[in-house]
């Protein structure tokens, strides 16, 4: 065993074992395996070894998995010679009584797996924040990012029967949409009649494209629905400009609400009654949960930490970006 494996760290052997030894029993397992499990996600380098090469050959047409060429893996790896490594697969593919639980056992090997990048992403966070090294919001974003980047991967989701999904997934959000709280599992209306007829509003985990030619009016439309779904529905709305700095949006976001013509909002040249329909109706949009960010050059990872930001501060449900 490598001298640089810290024991300390969470991984359960006989987990490993089993996996490795319901593979070498019946090769048919690793079918079953491959949808939970990678080479990195077993703790022992000589386990990490041996799927690796169970993987190598399984991806090969044809090729079956050979103990002989797995043993030789092992001793050009230095965990084994090769007698040693011959005698560790009997050993695995003995102490397996029954091959019926494999996908229980790799469960077991990902979820120490993410304990492990858990406990290592935490170890650096405290390392980074006490070097004194770099500015303190960069510290944590790369913290949130770290977090993130495990959970993005614990959440992976392994192929599911189709039954389980009407069951859990249509027949669950069906009786939702006819309960007693239905409008809280119902799409956010845009404010335009026929799009949200046919859309059936703006749901969950929806992503759209809005796409026409350069001045078609598309920034118009997403700024006409934003206001809609944050000022008359009452949506936290994030809207992430990457052309318009926040003033330009808000100038014509007021146009919008209070019926000016834009022209006049941005020359100042309001008859008196405009600037009583102005106070107004302007108290709807100053109270509105919309969020404007102009950042210039703003990258995904930026986006990305901002968003989740928004999402857990003020509940944001709808991200615009232009």
């Amino acid at each position: 065993m490598a001298d640089n494996i810290n024991m300390n760290l969470p991984y359960n052997f006989d987990a490993e074992q089993s996996v490795l030894g319901c593979i070498l029993q019946k090769s048919d397992c690793i079918q079953d395996v491959m949808i939970y499990l990678k080479p990195e996600y077993f703790y022992l380098p000589q386990h990490k070894t041996i799927f690796a090469s169970m993987v190598a050959m399984y991806s090969n047409p044809g090729a079956a998995i050979d103990p002989v060429i797995i043993a030789d893996a092992l001793a050009k790896s230095g965990q084994y010679d090769s007698a040693g490594g011959r005698d560790y697969l009997v050993q695995l593919a003995q102490a397996v009584p029954s091959t019926a639980n494999v996908e229980s056992y790799a469960k077991i090997v990902k979820e120490q797996y993410y304990l492990r990048r858990l406990i290592e992403s935490a170890q650096e966070i405290i390392e980074e924040a006490n070097s004194g090294v770099g500015d303190t919001n960069a510290l944590i974003d790369n913290a949130e990012q770290k977090i993130y980047d495990i959970r993005e991967g614990k959440e992976t989701n392994a192929p599911t029967r189709i039954g389980e999904v009407i069951i859990n997934g249509v027949y669950d959000k069906l009786s939702k949409l006819t309960g007693e709280n239905k409008d809280d599992y119902k799409g956010i209306p845009t404010g335009f009649g026929l799009l949200d007829k046919y859309t059936t509003g703006l749901n969950k985990s929806d992503f759209i494209l809005i796409g026409a030619r350069p001045a078609m009016g598309k920034t118009a439309f997403v700024l006409s629905m934003a206001k809609n779904i944050a000022v008359d529905y009452r949506n936290p709305v994030a809207l992430f400009s990457l052309e318009m700095s926040n003033v330009q949006l808000v100038n014509r976001l007021i146009a919008n609400v209070c019926e000016i013509p834009s022209e006049k909002i941005k020359s100042g040249q309001l008859a008196n009654y405009e600037w009583q329909q102005l106070d107004y109706k302007l108290k709807n949009l100053m109270d509105a949960p919309l969020y404007v960010d102009d950042t210039p050059s703003l990258s995904v990872f930026e986006l990305r930490t901002k968003a989740r930001r928004l999402v857990r501060e003020h509940g944001v449900r709808i991200i615009i970006i232009d």
